[in-house]
């Protein structure tokens, strides 16, 4: 199977479980959709800042600030639609480890929770069942 194809497959399967926070979820899992999330908001970003700041020459200076509201709209409706994904998938990925996903509140700690968080978000998880579940496969939704 292409990377392409599991990537689309992985981040797919991460919407389709969009209020699951049991079980448990692999570093890809997790890294393909925060992957996807983090690109997704740096192009509609990127776009934006285009449209504020790139043009006013004609046309296309007027195109653009017509379109400069509509991405701040995008903007935030990406955001806000992705983050139950991004935390249950957070939650999940800590489950994966053996911890709870009560220590995502970690990140509440300046600079420090948030290099902590990433250390857990890629230490290996555990190779046995744990308390959160059975071992995540790479072989998502859809029986494959």
């Amino acid at each position: 199977m292409s990377a392409k194809i599991e990537f689309r497959r992985t981040v797919y399967s991460s919407f389709q479980r969009y209020f699951v926070f049991r079980g448990r979820a692999s570093k890809t899992e997790f890294w393909y959709f925060f992957l996807s999330f983090v690109l997704t908001a740096i192009s509609i970003e990127g776009a934006y800042l285009a449209a504020m700041y790139g043009g006013h020459f004609g046309v296309v200076g007027m195109v653009f600030d017509a379109i400069g509201p509509f991405l701040i709209i995008l903007l935030s409706i990406v955001l806000l639609g992705s983050f139950p994904p991004l935390l249950s998938v957070s939650i999940r990925r800590l489950h994966d480890i053996g911890k709870s996903g009560w220590m995502l509140l970690i990140v509440l700690i300046p600079i420090l929770g948030a290099v902590l968080l990433l250390f857990l978000f890629n230490v290996k998880g555990d190779a046995i069942e744990n308390d959160y579940g059975h071992i995540p496969s790479n072989h998502l939704i859809g029986g494959e």
